[in-house]
Parts: structure tokens; sequence; C-alpha cells
């Protein structure tokens, strides 16, 4: 016999049916098979010759058949095992008998015992190679394993168990241990940790936007220090009261607007109030700060209240990325020091949109100054409330404001400066401010209240399609500079005055505006007392085929008007309304200033204060003994269809100038309508002639050149200027 075969084990999964279980192996007794089998659970049991199972094939080299007595469960396994004692009995002497058979069964036995020691290194825990440095378990569990004692022991799950029972009883009672990961880092508690961030979420906070999540919002602000930021996840949080933040800095902070919203049900309430006593920094990020009095996200009244109120702030409170809807008003900014305010939207109010409140000079009252709102949307479009008296940005208190990239649409008013008489409105710039489709008035700047109000610089600012006048100015408010932007398409005016001193207006387009009723507006009224008022390099009047609406005069002073030092420069009046004229000034208006380089330059008025050339040329020589009238392009022997149409002013000088000796007398005179005005003659050897003449003509007034030459006089060329004085 021999060993032609290293399988010594053989290894089977049940099918619930089957009993006969094959074996490959010689064994020479029966009680050299092991037969072992393990359940589902993995527990390992040994069956029992004769009682669990018999065996067949002993002592053969192909193997034989185990036969449970029981069929095998399914998905239990069985393992067929050769084992042998490690003895060896065969007793050979000296000079005996030479049994090769028993020889045979001698080394095989010994053969079958190394393939058992080898069969056991098999199941043992070891590393791939040589050179390998770790052991592979082969997806097998180890068990038994003893808790580790050193810090590379391995971890049982015991120990595993412990440590995680550990760590978690670290987070709720302040044990266990923290190590962030750097040089230097330092041990902390698991929960001290964890308090590095707050959220509302710590205090019990739903934010299905069915619960009311006012208790807990109230306790998550109320337990932060000062200086914290309050994580508001995102979701939709209700609230039935005012979140007040008193006397401490505290950061809101939500994971976006639109996507962490707080909703107030309660329609008398207002939304966050931070009243700071002059604390610096706080502010709200990533929220919308929402009202409702239903379930629906609707465009309709939501609250009565003000959604955020900010009082004495001082330096570094931020609101970013944040909305607010729904409330009657939207922002109020009380007493504070440059609040800063950006990417925000402001929708749906019958109030205001921004206000800054009055000084009132209440005990304690700081005035503050230098607030910021920079890239925001302020509007009502598709609100089902009034919007009547709604104004976008109402400024009654302000001291080096700024307002930058703000879109105002659909509310009564755009933008309103209203100090009252204890407040006051001075140093304030807004730049790309657009008031569009406002109910009354775009703008207004009001002084009537007798607060201060001066020194607004408004550039590249827009007011169109609103329901009244573009701009209205009244009271006395001064150093207001509107420069660049336009003012069209508004209903009526599109600037209204009616007093103020040194308001400029820079580079801007007034046109298209009488919307209501076209040809019934003009594009700049003005009534009432003012004084150093200017328009420089601006475009006023109706622009081409932008609209089948026309303001009628560019300018209207009304009677009432009494205006000083008026300046009007380098302005394009050109197209102004058929039928009307660039400038109006009515009887009983009291205009005093410079009216100097308008278009159009031959047009009355406008260019009042300019002198003002006329050139003429004869065209062709004049021969002697003649008499001819000059007109600008030509001469004629007609008197009429050479005549000069001019504006109104004075005839203060003539200069003109011949192309050859005289030889005679060239003698010119000045006519005006019929009258004519003798201005001198060229003689002998000159060749010029330079008049200084006090002709007064009124606006159609027919002036012309003639000349007279004697018989003995030369043929020549006459050129001359007529100079005329406002």
């Amino acid at each position: 016999m021999t060993v032609s075969t290293v399988v010594n084990h053989e290894q089977y999964v049940g099918n619930g049916t089957t009993t006969v279980f094959p074996y490959r192996f010689r064994i020479l007794s029966s009680s050299h098979m092991v037969v072992t089998v393990s359940d589902t659970y993995g527990a390992i049991r040994t069956l029992s010759l004769d009682t669990d199972y018999k065996i067949t094939g002993v002592g053969l080299v192909s193997g034989g058949t185990v036969v449970l007595v029981n069929a095998l469960p399914e998905n239990w396994q069985i393992s067929l095992e050769r084992d042998l004692p490690a003895v060896q009995e065969t007793d050979l002497r000296n000079q005996g008998r030479f049994f090769a058979e028993t020889h045979e069964d001698a080394f095989d036995y010994l053969t079958m015992l190394v393939q058992k020691s080898l069969s056991f290194f098999s199941l043992a825990l070891r590393k791939p190679s040589f050179i390998s440095r770790y052991y592979d378990a082969q997806g097998n569990r180890i068990a038994n394993l003893a808790d580790p004692a050193d810090a590379q022991d391995a971890v049982n799950n015991r120990s595993m168990r412990a440590y995680v029972d550990a760590a978690i009883a670290g987070v709720v009672g302040g044990f266990g241990w923290f190590l962030q990961f750097g040089s230097g880092a330092v041990y902390r508690t698991f929960q001290d940790k964890m308090r590095d961030t707050v959220s509302v979420k710590d205090f019990g906070a739903i934010g299905d936007g069915v619960k009311d999540d006012t208790a807990a919002l109230k306790a998550a602000i109320n337990a932060l220090n000062p200086g914290g930021r309050l994580l508001i996840p995102a979701g939709k949080y209700l609230h039935n009261a005012e979140l007040r933040i008193t006397g401490k800095i505290v950061y809101l902070v939500g994971d976006g607007k639109g996507v962490t919203t707080l909703i107030n049900v309660n329609e008398n309430a207002n939304g966050i109030v931070y009243d700071l006593n002059y604390s610096q920094g706080g502010g709200v990020r990533g929220i919308s700060i929402t009202a409702r009095s239903t379930q629906s996200d609707d465009q309709s009244h939501g609250s009565y209240g003000t959604g955020l109120t900010v009082i004495n702030s001082n330096d570094n409170f931020l609101c970013d990325d944040f909305e607010v809807l729904r409330y009657d008003n939207g922002i109020d900014v009380r007493n504070c020091y440059q609040p800063y305010f950006t990417n925000f939207r402001i929708m749906w109010f019958a109030g205001w949109g921004i206000r800054l409140a009055p000084y009132t000079g209440s005990p304690g009252e700081a005035a503050g100054n230098g607030a910021q709102f920079h890239v925001g949307k302020i509007g009502n479009t598709g609100y089902t409330g009034p919007v009547g008296d709604s104004v976008g940005i109402l400024v009654q208190y302000g001291s080096g404001e700024f307002f930058s990239d703000i879109d105002v649409q659909r509310t009564g008013y755009a933008v309103i400066f209203k100090p009252t008489a204890t407040s006051w409105v001075r140093h304030i710039w807004m730049d790309n401010v657009l008031g569009d489709t406002s109910v009354a008035d775009g703008w207004m700047i009001d002084q009537t209240l007798g607060g201060d109000l001066r020194d607004l610089l408004l550039q590249n600012c827009w007011s169109s399609y609103s329901g009244n006048a573009g701009l209205v100015i009244k009271g006395n408010p001064s150093d207001i500079n509107w420069k660049n932007g336009t003012i069209r398409d508004n209903g009526t005016f599109g600037v209204q005055i009616s007093g103020g001193s040194f308001i400029q207006f820079q580079g801007a387009t007034i046109n298209n505006n009488s919307m209501n009723n076209s040809l019934n507006y003009s594009g700049v009224v003005i009534d009432g007392s003012s004084n150093n008022m200017s328009f420089d390099s601006c475009v006023i009047g109706n622009l081409p085929g932008s609209t089948s609406h026309y303001q009628a005069y560019g300018f209207d002073f009304l009677a009432s008007t009494a205006s000083t030092n008026f300046r009007l420069l380098n302005c394009d009046l050109s197209s102004y309304g058929t039928g009307f004229a660039p400038v109006n000034i009515r009887s009983g208006a009291a205009i005093a200033g410079l009216f100097t380089s308008n278009l159009p330059l031959r047009s009355a008025i406008i260019n009042s204060t300019q002198k003002r050339e006329i050139s003429l040329n004869s065209g062709t020589t004049i021969p002697a003994g003649t008499t001819r009238y000059i007109a600008a392009f030509g001469s004629s022997t007609d008197v009429n269809p050479a005549a000069t149409v001019v504006s109104s002013g004075v005839i203060t000088g003539v200069r003109v100038a011949v192309s050859s000796n005289p030889g005679g007398t060239f003698a010119y005179n000045i006519i005006v309508n019929s009258t004519s005005y003798s201005l001198g003659s060229i003689t002998g050897g000159s060749y010029s002639l330079v008049a200084s003449p006090t002709i007064t003509v009124s606006d159609g007034d027919n002036v012309i050149l003639q000349v007279i030459t004697d018989a003995g006089s030369s043929v020549s060329y006459h050129r001359a200027t007529i100079t005329m004085t406002p």
C-alpha cells in the first residue's frame, strides 16, 4: 500500500436529505476518523462512531464513506478528518523476517502523522509569506482573544465595547477625552469639545413646519454664551412670539435663505429683535425670516410686526444671505453704529422695507451712524396686501450711510429721505439704487418736517414707471447731488422741485416722462424758492423710438418760482415735446442765473447768458454802384428772402472784412425788421470795419446786413460776424 494523496480531510454542506459523505484518503482503523458538524450559528459537535454514523472503506487507499444515521440539516457543515495517535507500534527485530507490507504500513502511518501535523499548521493564523508584516485570518473570526494590555495589543470585542461605552459616557457625563490632530493639541473632554457649537436641535427644536419650536428657540438663545454662534440647521421652525436677544452678542447661523426658515405664526408679533446695548458684533446669516398666519407660503400678509429689528448695535454687526418675508415692516435700524447688511431680500410688506428710525433725543439714546446696505432686492411684486403707502427705503435719520446695488420694485414709494423735527439725514451715499414701478412717487427728498436734510450723493440711480413723479424735492434740503443715472417713463413729471439750495444734477438723463398723459407734464418742473441749483451735462427730452408717451417742456418754471444763481450748462434739450419748447418761464417766475452751452444752440432762453455769433458771407463778389443784402450763405438784391431769424438779445458787435481794396466806399447798415442802423464804412486802403452798436432784438426778429458800394469802388467779397449778448 501507499499514501498517494495529500488529502487528509473532507468538508461538505448539508441539504437536509444527504446522509452519505465520501472521503478520498486511507485510514488504517475506523477510530482514525473524526467526524464533526457545525450548525448555522457556528457551534461545533463531534459525532460518535456507530451511534451517529457508520464508516466504510477502512484500509483502502481510495478511501470510503461516512454514513450518517440522520441526514445533515440544510446549511450545516460536516468535516471528515483523519486523526492518528502519535505512536509507533510496529516491532522490528534484528535478524528477523522481512515482511514488506508490515514495513509499508509503518511508513504509511508515519506519513499520515506528518500530514496530520501539516493539516494542523494550515489551521493556524499565519503570515502570507516570510517577508509579510501582518497575519491573515482569511475572513475568519478570532475567538477567545484576551483583553489588550499594551498599546499595540489586538483588541477583542469585549474591550472595544467597553471603550465605546466609556466614550459615550464621556460625551454625556463630561469625561472621556478628545485630542485634536496637530502639534501642540491638548486633551479636552468630549463634552467640552461638543459644546464648541450649539444647535437649536440641542434644545429640542424639530424644524418640521408643524411643531411649535418657540420654547426650544428661546432656550437655545438664552443658553448661548456671549459671542457664540447658534446653528439653525435646514428646516422650517415655527414660533409664535418675538425672538429677542438682549445685551449680548449672538450670531444666528442657518444653512441659507430658503433652506433654514423661521416662521412666525403670530400676526401681531415681531420676528427677531437685537437690543445690543452697544455691544460689538452679532448678526444673522443664511436664514429666511418669514411670517404667516396660516400654513400657506403665499405672498399675502403675515404679520403686522417687524421682521428684523436692530437696536443700539456698535460696530461689527453683520447680516448676510438672509431675507425678510410677509412682515408689514422688513428691517428697522435704531441708533446703531456701522451695522452691515448684504445679500438680502425683503418682500411683501405694507409699511417699509428698510427704515433708519428717527433720532428722538430721549435720555440715553445715542444718535448712531454709518449703516450699510449692499446687494439687495426690495419689493411687493405679487403682494396681495396694500402697497400704496409702502416705502422701499425710508431714511428718517442718518449720517454716513451707504447703499449700493439695491433694486426696489412695486412699492408705494421707492426711496424717501424725511427727517423728523428732532432728527437729521446727512452725508448719505447711494450708488446703483433702482426705483421701479412705484405706485406713487419714485424718490422723495422731503424736508417739510423741519429736520436737517443735506449732503446726499445719489449716483447711477434710477427712477422709472412710477405712478406720479420720478423724483420730488420739497422743503429746504441742501447739497443734493443726483449724478448720472436715469429718470424716465414716470406717470407725471420726471423731476418736481419746490425748494432747496445747492441742488445739482450732473450727467443725468430725464426722458419720456408724462406717461399717464402724453405731453401733459414736463421733464423738470420748478416752483417755490431755491438757490444755487444747477443742471450740468444732462439729457432732458424725449428719446426717439423709446416709448409712445412724451414729456412737454424740458424745463417748466411755474409762476411761483423764485430761483437765484440757477445754472443750466452743457445740457441737451433738443428733443422737447412737439408744440412746446426746451425751457418755459411762466409769467411771474423770477429766474436769475447762467444759461449757456446748451442744445439747441439757437433756441431762445437756454443760452440766454452766452454770447452768440452769426456769420454772414456774400458768397460772390459784389460789383460797384449796387445795394446788396448779405445773409449767412450769400447775398441778394431783396431784403426779405435773405433775412436771418435770431433769438432775443443785444447786438453788441459787428466785424466786416473785404477781399479787395475798396478804391471807393463800402457803406454798411444793420437792418432789424424794417429799421436800419448805420455801422460805418470801409474806404481808402482799409480792408475791415469794427462796429460796436447796441441794438436790442427779440425772438423772431429779422436781421440782415446791408452793403452799399459807390460807383468808383472795386469788386469784392464781403464777410461779416454779428456778436449777440444775452
